[in-house]
């Protein structure tokens, strides 16, 4: 897979999360180079005679998740691709967000899994574009979901003695095993992807894969059925850890996750 396969994107809108840096900013810089109307950055004019629109999202705080998502859904009637790129990895034990570990708050209840997704599912399936299903959702995952001994623990998700007993990098994995979980147990009806990328390389190959699952006609097939799709380096279908495609695990998960957004 090279970016000079993407199909043509012109009407299409995209959002990427965390576009200003990294695999976001190529994956929005290849984006940008194939016609898409809108990506979530605006640095890369210069380098593609591209606009895109900068969307101020800070994943951290429920505030400014739905004020981004006010803000896209005031100016975009629909939204053809989402890539929930962005993540936090290894943060200090000491950190919190509203009483939860910052790595399972950020990268699973608000992004990847529910309330970030879940507020832009309206302009993802709009009525009148609900048989064509040319619609994506990839969710960028990590290899830390195959670190051996990796299980999800629910009472460590927030602050408090089982939490204490962890490592920081413990939690970060414990947010990447629930990203596959929820790729086979959405209850909702689009393709969710899940991918890892290897650090090792440069960001624009790190890029190829997300891209791969965003754009190509192959997966996009795929998610006309309705069928989730693991990807891996580069542009390739691989296989996720067993326990991901558990439906007890998967069922119990979703149900927490959904507690934790109610009212929201």
């Amino acid at each position: 897979m090279e970016t000079d396969k993407i199909p043509d994107l012109s009407g299409k809108v995209v959002i990427v999360t965390g576009g200003n840096t990294g695999i976001g900013k190529a994956t929005a810089k290849a984006l940008l180079e194939h016609n898409a109307k809108r990506a979530a950055i605006e640095e890369l004019h210069a380098e593609t005679g591209k606009h895109a629109i900068f969307l101020k999202l800070d994943l951290a705080d429920l505030k400014s998740v739905k004020a981004a998502t006010e803000e896209f859904t005031s100016k975009e009637t629909e939204l053809h691709i989402l890539f929930n790129n962005a993540g936090v990895m290894f943060l200090p034990m000491e950190e919190l967000v509203n009483g939860y570990d910052p790595q399972i708050f950020t990268n699973m209840i608000i992004q990847r899994a529910l309330l970030f997704t879940k507020l832009l599912l309206p302009f993802y399936f709009p009525p009148q574009e609900i048989a064509s299903r040319d619609r994506q959702v990839v969710n960028t995952s990590s290899s830390g979901m195959y670190t051996s001994g990796a299980t999800l623990d629910f009472a460590s998700f927030k602050d408090g003695p089982v939490r204490n007993k962890y490592k920081k990098w413990n939690m970060y994995f414990q947010s990447n095993i629930q990203t596959e979980i929820n790729r086979s147990v959405s209850k909702w009806s689009f393709s969710s992807l899940g991918l890892f990328i290897l650090q090792r390389y440069p960001a624009e190959t790190g890029a190829l894969t997300q891209l791969w699952a965003g754009t190509s006609p192959r997966v996009l097939n795929l998610a006309a059925r309705w069928e989730c799709v693991f990807l891996i380096p580069w542009a390739r279908m691989g296989r996720a850890r067993p326990d991901s495609d558990d439906p007890q695990l998967g069922k119990d998960l979703w149900t927490w996750l959904e507690e934790q957004v109610a009212g929201n």
